[in-house]
């Protein structure tokens, strides 16, 4: 039986999806163009008609899943059966859902440069900023936040998150977590002037 043809974009997928597979097994230094090439099972030609190198692959699963991240939060920030105080909560979750599902995603995007890290944390401030700014919009709206800058204050907000999330993964004790972790949705509320509204950041 001969090998079935598949739409380019489709047979583009399926690079990508066995290049993630393999960066997460074996880690992305330790995986090789030709190993992407053989879970496949093409010829080597077909893969540089869609990728130049394995570092542009890299940036292609990069890309789809913030694409995808990006969906999701969109998908929330466009809800309009929602306060923007629920809005925030279920941002701030995906946002650590993320961090915590894309461990191994960052751990081979440090391995590849620091650069590339850089790039992807440009991107998703890029995705979650504006998105933030809407809902903190939303809130000034409904009466819920009081702030002055909502862009400036969503920025800050990115920043206070990402410290949070990090500082309290390396806690290994679970009360100094919760304590860090409490300490930071006091400082969001304070921020946003939404003394009012409640929000938790366990989950």
């Amino acid at each position: 039986m001969g090998r079935i043809s598949k739409d380019p974009e489709e047979r583009r997928e399926d690079y990508i999806n066995a290049a993630e597979e393999l960066f997460l097994e074996k880690g992305y230094e330790n995986t090789s163009a030709s190993d992407i090439i053989k879970k496949i099972g093409l010829a080597q030609g077909t893969f540089y008609y869609y990728f130049r190198s394995k570092d542009d692959i890299l940036e292609a699963v990069i890309y789809r899943y913030l694409e995808r991240y990006g969906s999701a939060l969109k998908n929330v920030a466009d809800n309009n059966d929602i306060n923007a105080m629920d809005k925030l909560q279920e941002i701030i979750h995906l946002s650590f859902n993320l961090r915590n599902n894309g461990d191994a995603l960052e751990k081979y995007i440090f391995e590849s440069s620091i650069a590339r890290h850089e790039k992807f944390e440009r991107n998703f401030n890029a995705l979650i900023i504006p998105l933030l700014a809407k809902v903190v919009e939303q809130g000034m709206k409904e009466g819920l936040f009081e702030v002055d800058f909502p862009m400036e204050t969503a920025e800050m907000l990115v920043v206070m998150l990402y410290y949070s999330f990090y500082s309290a993964k390396r806690s290994k004790d679970w009360e100094e977590r919760y304590r860090k972790m409490w300490v930071a949705e006091n400082l969001i509320k304070k921020a946003l002037n939404a003394r009012k509204c409640s929000l938790s950041l366990m989950n």
